[in-house]
């Protein structure tokens, strides 16, 4: 999570790439709360709005920096890959705290279907391995431009099943199949106007034959990836003041909102060194 200041790209007191956990064991809905003390954003005390930015998962870049970096080679836990990012949520403040965020997938995730074609119908596709090559295996995201800035070079990744995320790649970009079963090996391309799009689901049903006149082919079904999880963010509901709460440094009152209900909010004011609470 990082806060910016309202309609800016500046970050707001270096709260920047802060971890939220989920704390839901819902799917659709997740509850996000800070991991500690120290990953925790707060709201500017002066009722100054901010904007929301979160991204989920992969390593946070270096400090203060919006571009994420990207990489599929490893197949093997699909969840540790599958980057999403929430639409900007703007203008927050202590006077609307309530954060909700709608995260989107923005790589591509492909589902593999092999059919026995020609000659192939005693194949054994028990231990079947797919390959897919000659596309971008890592790529670098802008969190302030919402879109991908630029792509690694193009390698070969194997599929861990018959499901995997991948970086996004154009129609017309050459993107290959391999797939090795029962000690023989299928080569196919994707169709030259099938683009891997961001966000999409693409259904790839692969042919084989085991006829040297005929070879494997190729079909794509592309649909929206659904799924993305609605997440609160339950901790910036709470406005605490930076710093120290002293009469030296002109701050006479503060409010503090319960977590999870906005309108359940306590206002402290400094009377004679003393603080107290209404309602």
């Amino acid at each position: 999570v990082s806060t910016l200041k309202d309609g800016t790209n500046t970050i707001f007191e270096m709260q920047a790439n802060l971890k939220y956990i989920n704390t839901s064991t819902d799917g659709a809905t997740a509850n996000f709360s800070p991991a500690d003390t120290d990953n925790t954003a707060y709201y500017p005390t002066d009722g100054s709005q901010l904007d929301v930015l979160a991204y989920d998962p992969t390593e946070a870049p270096e400090p203060g920096s919006m571009l994420i970096n990207i990489n599929t080679s490893n197949q093997t836990s699909l969840p540790a890959i599958d980057f999403m990012t929430a639409t900007k949520v703007e203008g927050k403040s202590q006077d609307a705290p309530a954060v909700t965020l709608e995260f989107e997938h923005r790589l591509t995730k492909l589902t593999i279907i092999l059919v026995k074609g020609d000659g192939a119908e005693d194949l054994d596709l028990t231990n079947a391995q797919v390959t897919v090559s000659n596309t971008p295996a890592s790529a670098v995201y802008d969190l302030y431009m919402q879109s991908f800035t630029s792509f690694g070079d193009k390698a070969d990744i194997a599929i861990k099943g018959l499901t995997g995320i991948v970086v996004p790649a154009e129609a017309g970009s050459g993107v290959n199949f391999t797939v090795v079963a029962d000690g023989k090996t299928f080569n196919t391309a994707l169709d030259a106007d099938v683009a891997l799009g961001s966000g999409e689901e693409a259904e790839i049903t692969i042919t084989l034959s085991a006829n040297p006149n005929v070879p494997a082919t190729v079909t794509a079904t592309i649909k929206p990836w659904t799924g993305c999880p609605t997440a609160d963010l339950k901790a910036l509901d709470v406005d605490i003041p930076q710093g120290d709460m002293n009469l030296a440094e002109g701050i006479s009152s503060f409010i503090l909102w319960k977590s999870g209900n906005a309108a359940d909010k306590r206002t402290y004011t400094l009377t004679a060194n003393q603080w107290s609470a209404l309602p």
